[in-house]
């Protein structure tokens, strides 16, 4: 997964964007006010994700054969 964080001082929020490289469409992006609540967001976000891989419960399924039960 690759995920990108930052601030930015127009908007004066943390926003983030989270992708993996072998699912191009699926992404998942945020923005807080607050640094640890944009952190929460991208740990519940991912630990998301690793559950319904597990499960085999993706969005895309046909995706999943290389991550299931990792």
């Amino acid at each position: 997964m690759d995920i990108k964080l930052w601030y930015s001082q127009t908007m004066e929020k943390w926003r983030w964007s989270l992708m993996d490289s072998n699912q191009p469409f699926d992404q998942h992006t945020g923005e807080r006010e607050d640094f640890h609540d944009a952190m929460g967001d991208i740990t519940k976000t991912v630990e998301y994700i690793l559950d319904e891989r597990r499960k085999g419960g993706m969005v895309h399924p046909e995706w999943a054969d290389g991550f299931v039960g990792k």
